[in-house]
């Protein structure tokens, strides 16, 4: 295994040179944002919180569609 990593910035790959490797990261970009609701004492959390690991559990929700949403 090698222990080099090859960055190229502002290069649109080609599906042959995204082919040639076992894994691809795909990090396009996102940011949190302030939740528009009180949200303390109270059944509403962050999809931040959830992807940095607290749990929850029952019937879910997920409020927005845009990269963490989804």
């Amino acid at each position: 295994m090698s222990d080099k990593v090859d960055i190229q910035l502002n290069h649109e790959p080609t599906m042959d040179e995204l082919n040639g490797f076992d894994h691809v990261i795909l990090a396009i970009g996102a940011h949190n944002m302030d939740l528009l609701m009180s949200v303390e004492n109270s059944n509403v959390v962050s999809s931040w919180d959830i992807l940095n690991g607290q749990e929850v559990s029952g019937k879910c929700v997920v409020l927005g569609g845009g990269l963490v949403g989804a």
